[in-house]
């Protein structure tokens, strides 16, 4: 007989959760890059999303 239910570990949706909502963060940052600069009024948009942690990323995109 096959298995029909899986049991999934709640911190799988946890980890799950936070992957969504990083890269929800990464593609609105990547939107308002990309939208003409007339529309942004010009703010200044700073780093992406994804090299706030990485400080080799946050080096070379300040220079």
């Amino acid at each position: 007989m096959k298995r029909v239910f899986t049991i999934i570990p709640a911190a799988a949706f946890r980890k799950t959760s936070s992957h969504l909502e990083n890269s929800i963060g990464d593609v609105s940052w990547l939107l308002r890059v990309s939208a003409p600069a007339d529309d942004r009024g010009g703010e200044y948009l700073g780093l992406p999303p994804i090299a706030a942690n990485e400080p080799i990323l946050c080096f070379i995109w300040e220079q």
